[in-house]
């Protein structure tokens, strides 16, 4: 059911004998009240109001059995406070009298509107309400000193007790404020000898630290501790290390350090050992790796030099093995097949050297011989065009190439070959062909794309391989006449850079190149079987013998001299097609094979570094498999050597292990420098180890990426006791942050007594304030009660003074509510703008009339505009009433001394104005004043100058910190024993 949000939350007892009046009320008053109690007289009247102790009683006058009076009686009886209204038709005097002796609240004349009698309980329901938020206040109040006195008590013995050493300080002068029975027993000093000291006096460390410290505390805002290490001085006169966490806090209004000191004499212990331990294992690491990356750089250094020395080494022995391949044949083939194995010679070459196309022109002077060789690709222009075309194209490139032994032609330097009067070509390579020292064409090769850059290094195939074409051309249109001319002969085999004979049947050397004399010294004619030089063995004589036997090419390799040769032996057809001489090819390989030897020797050396190494390493190739690793790696992972190589991490650990490795070596070939980090890995028996990695690249011959190599470090045990001294500094700095979080309730505590106080103390101004509208209303009734008994009240009249009787109250409610928001605690209402003058105007309206009970002489000044900060005015009015009723204590004390000057008029001055960037209020008065040597601790929590006892010392503390909560500063200039003055400063507010 809807439910009347207008309905009064009150019990009514209703006790009327007509039941006309009971039936008819009984309706109109149940929707608009919480509770309705019905009787028919006074007997049924008062036994219901035993038992339901009603908020109001309703009662007519005459009734049988018991009138409503004798009820009235009987009900004051049991509650003097019970709230009473009159209603009857009756108009003789006697009766209310009665009723007014009785204490009834309202009366009301029978007819009466049901409007009028629901706004009269309104009225009574409000002050039933307020009534009862008074009594509950007040016991909420009883409740919260009684709270406090509890809470004080056990914050003092909780911090007294304390098992860690805790010391208060002041933050301007570092002044030892209090320390607990752990702090006084790790010095040794008893509490009044702690107490005269300062944070200097106790510490052995540059006051320029110390200072720095406060000072770093002081900037801390958000609640956060500092923490240090100092070294202090004990009663003994000991010194030992300490670690101070210290912060700064709230405490009963006032800015204090807070600083928790734990010795750390042992763990300081254990660090220098760490340290030392840590310091050796870095130095050993940095040693070590420094050796292995000096290794690594010289063993970078050989495989690049072996690289390209064996690119080299291999470029040139394809070469040359092509060159002998298609020189061996050409020096056999028919000459019938010369011109087609010319042309697929050239086709060798160009498909060796990845080109569009490779000929040979081959002219005389005379232009008796004119022929060219040539090989295409299927994508070269210049396949269509017939020999004749081809010439006259080239007829620039003939006249270039006849003045020059050979032209690189690139796009780079084409304007140059131009500038030369070389033909304006593709990228290429033209080798000039001589014949008897006579120009007689040249070899060409024209490139599909610059691979590389051409170079000095690009001639010696094509132009060895054109002199044997042209040597084997001239053989071929010679050889009925010139086939045993030793000319030709040599010639050919002069061709070769490499030891080249030719020997028949007896060893006799028909012919030889000038490798051969140079190393051999033997000429030709020679006899090998006569012949001093030992490089004809017996093994090679024998293999001799085997070519002529079987006809068959023979290659082996052996040593001459310290020298490494690779000899190729295959058989010469003379005219008849018969096996009577054979050539020996022998080419020097020793570089080669002294390369292959250096590269072992290094893998050998890496393979000892790597053992030597204490720390377990690892070498992975480019693809993330594991070829080289150290015993220190075995035993870390308890597998032997051969289930670790060729494995990758995947095979070793779990794959999230896996993936975060493969991603870290992801990022170290990206970033391509040196890695570090720290990572679990699981060792033997499965158990998880923390490892340090640090990881760098090795490089190929070329300068690429070929491989990472790592060492790991275990740190297992430094991780744990790491471990271990963080979670003893998380749990001292959670019981930090729960007595600061005691210390601050605390604080608030005492500020919500402090107003309590303030408002005992106001009672008295109050009441006067309160009487006096009060006053108005009895007087106000009084002149209704006195018309209506003469008939002459009126509308008009009555209007008037129930309107006047309004504002009073509206006054009376409007005093009571400010002392209700005032005593509510307010810390966490958010700040708004303030106005300077409704802040004084409030606290005056509490406390003006106990000044002027004092005879206290109160002056305002104020400016003709307002002032406006940033805060909240219910705390800035206790502020002011602190400050207004310090300034009272002073002048009435000074009123009673015996010193006190004749004529002495108590003054208090409050003045407040503005400057372009702050609020100030000041409260002045000529009152006892402050001693110097007491002005520094005013603002200390519990610290009075009162010697009745009547201070607690809590108000001018509790100032500080609400003026500080609110961006402000509050400061006191005083006189001993002439006057006193208060400064409150706020930042000015801006619209």
């Amino acid at each position: 059911m809807h439910q009347n949000k207008d309905r009064l939350n009150i019990s009514v007892l209703y006790v009327e004998d007509e039941i006309i009046f009971r039936e008819t009320i009984s309706p109109l008053l149940e929707p608009r009240i919480r509770e309705l109690i019905m009787a028919k007289d006074g007997e049924e009247g008062f036994e219901a109001y035993k038992v339901h102790r009603p908020d109001i009683v309703i009662s007519d006058i005459s009734m049988p059995r018991m009138n409503g009076l004798r009820m009235l009686k009987k009900i004051k009886k049991i509650n003097p406070q019970a709230i009473c209204i009159i209603t009857t038709s009756y108009s003789d005097t006697n009766y209310f009298l009665d009723a007014i002796d009785l204490g009834v609240n309202r009366f009301i004349l029978k007819p009466f509107d049901i409007q009028e009698l629901i706004n009269t309980l309104k009225t009574l329901s409000n002050s039933i309400i307020y009534k009862q938020q008074l009594e509950a206040e007040e016991k909420r109040r009883l409740q919260t000193e009684e709270a406090l006195r509890e809470s004080e008590e056990r914050f003092r013995l909780m911090f007294l007790e304390m098992p860690g050493a805790i010391v208060l300080a002041h933050p301007e002068n570092g002044k030892i404020i209090e320390a607990n029975n752990a702090a006084l027993k790790l010095f040794g000093y008893s509490k009044e000898e702690f107490l005269t000291f300062t944070q200097k006096d106790i510490t052995e460390d540059h006051y320029e630290l110390i200072d720095a410290f406060n000072a770093k505390a002081k900037q801390k805002t958000d609640g956060s501790s500092i923490v240090g290490e100092f070294k202090v001085k004990l009663a003994s006169g000991k010194s030992i290390p300490v670690e101070i966490k210290q912060r700064s806090i709230h405490y009963h209004g006032s800015e204090i350090f807070i600083g928790f000191i734990t010795d750390i004499s042992s763990r300081k212990q254990q660090e220098e050992m760490r340290q030392r331990y840590q310091e050796a294992l870095e130095k050993l690491v940095q040693i070590r790796t420094e050796e292995l990356q000096k290794s690594n750089e010289d063993l970078k250094t050989n495989i690049i030099s072996l690289h390209k020395a064996q690119k080299q080494i291999e470029n040139r022995s394809l070469s040359e093995h092509l060159l002998s391949e298609i020189s061996s044949n050409l020096v056999n083939i028919p000459h019938y097949e010369l011109d087609n194995y010319i042309r697929s010679s050239l086709q060798k070459l160009g498909e060796f050297k990845n080109a569009r196309s490779t000929f040979v022109r081959i002219q005389n002077k005379s232009q008796t011989i004119r022929q060219i060789f040539r090989w295409h690709s299927k994508d070269c222009p210049d396949a269509t065009l017939s020999d004749e075309e081809l010439i006259e194209k080239q007829a620039e490139l003939w006249k270039a190439i006849s003045r020059s032994k050979h032209i690189i032609v690139e796009p780079e330097n084409q304007a140059e070959a131009e500038n030369n009067n070389a033909p304006a070509l593709t990228q290429g390579l033209y080798y000039q062909l001589l014949y008897n020292n006579e120009f007689y064409g040249f070899i060409g090769i024209e490139h599909r794309r610059q691979q590389t850059r051409l170079s000095e290094q690009d001639t010696f195939l094509p132009g060895m391989l054109g002199e044997v074409i042209l040597n084997a051309f001239f053989r071929k249109h010679d050889l009925l006449r010139t086939l045993e001319k030793e000319e030709t002969a040599h010639a050919l085999i002069n061709a070769n850079t490499e030891i080249m004979l030719l020997i028949d049947k007896n060893a006799k050397v028909l012919d030889l190149n000038d490798k051969a004399i140079e190393k051999l010294k033997i000429n030709k004619g020679s006899s090998l079987y006569t012949s001093n030089t030992k490089f004809i063995t017996v093994k090679r004589l024998r293999s001799a013998l085997n070519v002529f036997a079987n006809g068959e090419k023979i290659q082996f390799t052996d040593t001459f001299k310290g020298q490494y040769y690779e000899h190729t032996f295959y058989p010469v057809l003379g005219i008849n097609s018969i096996i009577d001489r054979i050539a020996i090819h022998s080419r020097d390989i020793t570089q080669k094979v002294k390369g292959e030897q250096e590269i072992q020797r290094q893998n050998q050396f890496l393979n000892s570094l790597l053992e030597s190494i204490p720390s377990p390493v690892f070498i992975k190739n480019m693809e993330g498999y594991f070829i080289g690793c150290n015993q220190e790696l075995v035993r870390l992972t308890g597998k032997p050597k051969d289930q670790i190589i060729s494995k990758t991490p995947y095979d070793l650990s779990p794959k999230e292990m896996a993936d975060f490795y493969t991603l870290k070596d992801k990022e170290l070939y990206k970033s391509k420098g040196i890695q570090n980090y720290v990572s679990k890995f699981i060792g033997k028996n499965g158990i998880i180890r923390d490892i340090a990695f640090y990881k760098s690249l090795f490089y190929d011959g070329e300068g690429n990426p070929d491989g990472i190599i790592g060492v790991m470090i275990d740190i297992t045990k430094v991780k744990k006791d790491e471990k271990q001294l963080r979670e003893l500094n998380e749990n001292l700095e959670n019981r930090v942050k729960e007595e600061l979080s005691k210390t601050e309730n605390q604080r608030q505590l005492l500020i919500q007594k402090s107003k309590l106080e303030s408002l005992g103390e106001l009672s008295a101004g109050m009441a006067h304030e309160i009487n006096q509208p009060l006053g108005g209303i009895s007087m106000g009734l009084e002149n209704i009660l006195y018309k209506l008994n003469d008939n002459r009240l009126d509308r008009d009249y009555l209007r008037s003074k129930i309107d006047y009787l309004f504002e009073n109250i509206s006054r009376i409610k409007q005093i009571i509510s400010h002392i209700r928001t005032f005593s509510r605690d307010q810390q966490h209402i958010s700040k708004e703008k303030v106005s300077i003058s409704e802040v004084i105007k409030n606290a005056l309206m509490l406390i003006e009339v106990q000044f002027k009970s004092n005879q206290v002489n109160l002056i305002i000044k104020h400016p003709e505009e307002d002032c406006f900060f940033l805060g909240n005015k219910y705390r800035t009015e206790q502020v002011l009433l602190n400050l207004l009723s310090n300034a009272r204590d002073a002048v009435n004390q000074k009123a009673v001394l015996d010193s006190c000057e004749p004529g002495y008029q108590k003054t208090i001055i409050i003045r407040y104005f503005s400057t372009s960037e702050q609020c100030i209020i000041e409260v002045s008065d000529n009152g006892t004043g402050i001693k110097p040597e007491n002005i520094g601790r005013i603002f200390e929590p519990f610290y009075t100058t009162k010697s009745d006892g009547s201070g607690t010392g809590l108000g001018l503390s509790i100032n500080y910190g609400i003026v500080q909560d609110m961006g402000g500063e509050i400061k006191v200039e005083s006189k001993n024993g002439l006057s006193t003055l208060m400064r409150v400063i706020f930042p000015k507010f801006v619209e």
